[in-house]
């Protein structure tokens, strides 16, 4: 009983999104974001990633990845 109750406030938080969006009052239409936001992480952990990346994906994927937004 406990999940079945999770479950349907789950699906009644999905309709309701879904309906925001069909109606067109869905709030993340209208948000902006600013550009620093978007800007990779400059940290030693991000660099060790990003040199990682170069050396053991193939081009073609670590074209996919760059392209990747990280949030």
């Amino acid at each position: 009983m406990t999940l079945a109750r999770r479950l349907l406030r789950e699906e009644l938080g999905i309709l309701v999104g879904l309906l925001a969006m069909a109606l067109r009052v869905h709030s993340g239409r209208r948000t902006t974001i600013e550009p620093a936001r978007l800007a990779p992480p400059d940290s030693l952990l991000a660099r060790d990633a990003q040199e990682a990346a170069e050396d053991l994906l193939i081009p073609v994927l670590r074209h996919e990845t760059a392209r990747a937004p990280c949030m």
